[in-house]
């Protein structure tokens, strides 16, 4: 987990967003490219999330589509993105 945190402020801003309210941050989204035996590259989400209070009003679905336009337009060889999800986070399984 250490190593996780760790890596977080290394990574490139084309896929580390903040969403904004009043002036405080209620959600994140933070994902890294990594290679793929063609050459080319995946994108990993690392990790997303919104705070209660802000769920269900799109805040999720901005920051997602933040990155994953930000991918398209400057890395266009990337095949796909992914992200796991524990199966005792309800809320992220539904």
């Amino acid at each position: 987990a250490d190593k996780f945190y760790a890596e977080i402020p290394t990574l490139s801003k084309d896929f580390t967003q903040f969403a904004y309210f009043g002036g405080f941050v209620v959600g994140a989204i933070c994902g890294r490219l990594e290679p793929l035996p063609n050459g080319r590259k995946k994108l990993y989400i690392m990790t997303i999330g919104v705070l209660v209070a802000y769920r269900n009003r799109g805040v999720g679905t901005l920051l997602l589509e933040y990155l994953l336009d930000n991918a398209e337009k400057k890395h266009p060889d990337i095949d796909f993105a992914y992200l796991h999800v524990q199966t005792s986070n309800d809320g992220a399984m539904q």
